[in-house]
């Protein structure tokens, strides 16, 4: 709640009912129903990235976290705002609590972890941010100030051991020990990550969607996270997140997924620009007049991973070449953050998950085909990461998990962009199918 109209007065409630006290105390008449009607029926729209605001908000978020947010358009809904004050509360009473955060995509879950990282900093916690993603965590930590890259850590590293659930992190560097570890993107976890995870710090937070599971050996459930507590004789409180705020049109655009994927009706909101092409190069051309607009927009290119693995070649698409994404140090960073190659270059699944552009175009490849039904379709796919785990390898052992694990990363890639999306079929009848649905 403002006085001022540039935020520096600001006071924020974490809960309707203190909202309510304080309106009580401060306001001498009742409102009429047009005030009534503004603040109910008002439309919160995301207009930025969330990295960069981090990045242009640096200094502020480690100082005044909660007002810089608000002040910048990234209010907390309800749910939101709830978490983040029982965390602190939990901080404060010296808790040993795990919090379980459910949250579709688009919900919010980075904001909030980001949001409560920065809080517990200013309020003198010692806390750390986790990660699988090691694309993310690059752009993050190119984004934040230098005091706080320290603190995003990667939750696990593979083979090395060394993430925040893994045996041989190294504990040494927080000398003070831990107050408070938030995982963000927990769906992708093992449960021996899960299990040790739970046992870094008295209060711990995990971000998750079971709807954005990648590989076979992902096991970030609720199922496996209340078993983990229940073992560990841990408190637990479970929170839904119910808005979706960061893609235009909201509740109604995830409807139209859902539709899309399981053969109903919904159409796309009419607030979200959703497209479809015949030809890449129609495509290209468009999202290059958004990034002209003034002010421009910013955009990125995702893909399926079909046609190259991106070892033995980096060209996804020959004409025009469009070439895959490689170095996570340098070349995500540049590609999400300062918009470096985003018509010529394209992000797989891995360098997509966790970051957004308003405009973001998708090429929807062979692996996933209409067929009057959806069909998947293994020779198309050249995924190997996680060997056994790997889609590549369930498409042929497993294909009901396969085809699982395939619409989640349909539905990713579909929701990258907050402003619209844009998507290029290399398989004709798919996209004619796609075309009739809007």
């Amino acid at each position: 709640m403002y006085r001022t109209t540039n935020g520096n007065d600001c006071e924020i409630f974490y809960t309707p009912v203190d909202l309510a006290k304080k309106i009580d105390l401060i306001v001498d008449n009742p409102p009429d129903q047009m005030d009534i009607d503004s603040i109910v029926n008002g439309k919160f729209i995301f207009s930025r990235t969330l990295i960069d605001f981090v990045r242009n908000n640096r200094e502020k978020l480690l100082s005044v976290p909660g007002r810089t947010l608000l002040s910048s358009g990234f209010g907390m809904s309800p749910d939101q705002g709830y978490v983040i004050g029982q965390v602190i509360e939990a901080l404060e009473n010296k808790q040993r609590k795990i919090f379980l955060i459910r949250g579709t995509m688009g919900s919010g879950k980075t904001l909030v972890a980001l949001a409560l990282l920065f809080t517990a900093i200013s309020k003198g916690y010692h806390a750390i941010l986790g990660y699988r993603n090691n694309r993310l965590i690059n752009a993050l930590r190119r984004s934040v100030d230098s005091r706080v890259r320290e603190l995003l850590q990667f939750y696990s590293t593979g083979r090395y051991g060394r993430g925040i659930g893994e045996p041989n992190f190294d504990t040494g560097r927080f000398e003070d020990g831990l107050d408070l570890v938030i995982y963000d993107e927990a769906q992708r976890m093992t449960r021996d990550v899960i299990g040790l995870s739970m046992q870094r710090s008295p209060v711990s937070v995990y971000f998750y969607d079971e709807n954005q599971i990648l590989i076979g050996d992902e096991e970030g459930t609720r199922s496996n996270f209340l078993s983990v507590a229940d073992k560990l004789g841990a408190q637990v409180e479970e929170v839904s997140f119910h808005g979706i705020f960061r893609i235009r049109g909201g509740a109604q655009y995830d409807l139209f997924l859902d539709s899309l994927f399981n053969h109903g009706s919904q159409k796309p909101p009419d607030a979200y620009e959703f497209k479809t092409y015949v030809h890449l190069e129609h495509m290209i051309e468009d999202l290059g007049r958004k990034i002209a607009s003034n002010p421009p927009e910013k955009v990125a290119l995702v893909a399926s991973f079909t046609e190259s693995d991106g070892r033995n070649s980096r060209i996804r698409v020959k004409t025009p070449e469009i070439t895959w994404l490689m170095d996570e140090k340098t070349e995500y960073p540049e590609y999400w953050i300062n918009q470096r190659d985003v018509l010529k270059k394209c992000a797989s699944i891995y360098g997509a998950q966790g970051f957004e552009a308003d405009y973001v175009g998708v090429i929807w490849g062979r692996d996933l085909v209409w067929r009057g039904s959806w069909v998947l379709v293994p020779e198309a796919i050249t995924d190997a990461v996680g060997n056994n785990n790997s889609l590549k390898r369930l498409a042929v052992t497993n294909k009901e998990k396969a085809m699982k694990l395939l619409l989640n990363r349909y539905r990713i890639l579909l929701t990258r962009g907050i402003k619209g999306t844009y998507v290029y079929f290399e398989d004709s009848e798919t996209r004619d199918y796609i075309s009739s649905r809007i």
